[in-house]
């Protein structure tokens, strides 16, 4: 999953090349984010003060035409950049991918399941 080694690379620019233009991120207990300038400086703020070490596990994808939709569980290590203690977070999340004019699939909406 190229997004999961972008993530854990925290590189954002090619994380970008995942997303369509007004993808919708919503991550956990935050305000969703409208549109990759929004995303790409949340993805910055955070890879700037921590290393995310992301794994998927039970990945289920269903395909209807131009659009999928992929839920899984995921494991996500948070190491702070400052060298303090890292934390493990238990969650999941449902990705809706919608296929670009180019025939390569992106990102529409990111939505953190965890409960």
């Amino acid at each position: 999953m190229d997004w999961v080694r972008f993530m854990n690379a925290g590189d954002v620019e090619r994380l970008g090349s995942l997303f369509m233009p007004a993808a919708v991120w919503i991550p956990k207990d935050e305000p969703a984010l409208e549109g990759w300038g929004a995303i790409s400086g949340w993805f910055q703020r955070v890879f700037g003060s921590y290393q995310y070490q992301l794994s998927v596990s039970d990945p289920v994808v269903r395909f209807a035409g131009d659009w999928a939709v992929e839920s899984a569980r995921v494991l996500t290590i948070v190491a702070p950049l400052d060298g303090t203690e890292s934390s493990t977070h238990n969650g999941a999340y449902t990705i809706i991918w919608r296929r670009r004019d180019d025939e390569l699939w992106a990102i529409d909406r990111y939505i953190d399941d965890s409960g």
